[in-house]
């Protein structure tokens, strides 16, 4: 180690670097000062360990939790250490007890789903393989052991198959897909989940639940759920030409048309009968759009998996019942759908997608090109600056995906993004 120390000096020293040497509790600390980008990077050696960050408090904090108990004993992170082994080029953990503290460090406000993901997961585990033109991360994810888990609507679900790809169109921005076995087995484990997280407001929801289907003289899961099949999706896709605007999908896929229209529309004329609510139905190449005015309806059975769509707006697309807050949005849906503009038809997503399996319980799919401008509108100013100084960087990394799927206690993951340089002519933010 000392040769090792004196060949770093000297090397860092070739470089141009400023070398000098701090000690904290008898480690030294290698300060080396780039005059030309005028930082410093911080540099130790604990026992056979190298450790370096450009911020030296992290160094001694590092010094300082070497003499403490190793996370090693944690079981939540030996368990999910001993089963990644040594697989991939790199091996990369996550804590999810401080995930929201540094996504803090980004965004003033956390994305919806991430709000209480402490309460969910525990650690994550990943072999990190880097090639040419991809980073691709598999390992597993170890949940909290708690009832009322949200991982646990998951388990033994089955495996449905993913087919949206047949009706979003290629510029979709997020894509979030879960497959099943059985629709309404999802739909009562989520009722499980939601009673076990909030008794209270689990009553509340049964007392409406009663209230509108006493009203309406309906059942919703004979009448609505039990013609859906194996798979439920949420999408953003920006519906102009500068990405300036988006909307919000929820798709539901049924393997009988007739079967569902016909409960679709005995749940309308129910509504049409019973209350003065508004409701329209309109004509758009052939398509059928029908509004139903029920404020919150899928929150009122999903709560925030589909709590974007307040008023839906639904059409019948392929094999799917699509619904969305505007008829708008359903009409350039309808428009990508008919020009063939979709996914299955995008020869750089079904390369991308050839990596993933179609029956992972969880598929999730980002493009940043279109993603950009909704993060961006979504952040403070501060954050806002931050993200548009780095934006090219984020560029390099055009398409991301993760799956999730249960095995053997926890849950098998895989992430992959693509890679491509970035290209000088892109450095500056339109």
């Amino acid at each position: 180690m000392n040769k090792f120390k004196q060949l770093l000096t000297l090397v860092f020293q070739r470089l141009d670097y400023k070398v000098s040497v701090d000690e904290y509790y008898n480690i030294d600390i290698y300060e080396l000062y780039d005059p030309t980008e005028n930082q410093t990077l911080y540099m130790s050696i604990i026992d056979n360990i190298l450790i370096s960050s450009y911020r030296k408090g992290l160094v001694k904090k590092a010094i300082d939790q070497s003499e403490r108990e190793s996370i090693l004993a944690l079981s939540d992170f030996r368990v999910v250490k001993e089963r990644i082994g040594s697989s991939g080029t790199y091996t990369l953990y996550f804590n999810y007890q401080i995930m929201d503290k540094f996504l803090k460090l980004y965004t003033s406000e956390l994305p919806e789903m991430m709000k209480g993901i402490e309460e969910v997961l525990a650690y994550s585990s990943f072999g990190m393989s880097l090639e040419e033109d991809k980073a691709v991360f598999e390992g597993y994810v170890k949940q909290q052991d708690s009832i009322a888990s949200f991982l646990n609507v998951f388990k033994d679900i089955g495996k449905g198959r993913r087919h949206t790809h047949n009706v979003l169109p290629s510029e979709t921005a997020f894509l979030s897909s879960i497959t099943f076995d059985d629709f309404l087995d999802l739909y009562r484990r989520f009722d499980s989940y939601y009673n076990l997280e909030d008794a209270e407001g689990h009553a509340e929801f049964l007392k409406s639940k009663e209230k509108i289907e006493k009203l309406l003289k309906i059942n919703f899961e004979e009448d609505f759920f039990s013609s859906m099949t194996d798979e439920v999706a949420t999408a953003i896709i920006p519906i102009d030409e500068d990405y300036h605007q988006y909307s919000y999908y929820a798709l539901l896929h049924y393997d009988n048309y007739d079967k569902t229209k016909e409960k679709l529309d005995f749940i309308t004329k129910q509504i049409k009968k019973k209350t003065p609510l508004k409701f329209e139905k309109k004509e758009y190449r052939g398509f059928e759009i029908q509004y139903l005015e029920m404020k919150g309806f899928f929150k009122l059975f999903f709560k925030k998996l589909f709590s974007k769509i307040e008023k839906p707006h639904y059409t019948y697309l392929d094999d799917y019942v699509i619904f969305s807050n505007d008829t708008t949005s359903l009409q350039f849906l309808i428009d990508q759908y008919l020009l063939q503009n979709v996914l299955k038809e995008d020869d750089d997503f079904n390369r991308f997608n050839d990596n993933y399996n179609s029956r992972a319980s969880v598929f999730t799919y980002l493009h940043n090109e279109y993603l950009f401008d909704y993060i961006l509108n979504s952040l403070d100013y501060e954050s806002k600056q931050n993200l548009m100084e780095n934006r090219n960087y984020l560029m390099s990394f055009p398409r991301v995906g993760f799956e999730l799927s249960p095995e053997a206690g926890m849950y098998e993951t895989k992430v992959l993004s693509q890679f491509r340089p970035i290209i000088k002519e892109e450095m500056e933010y339109p």
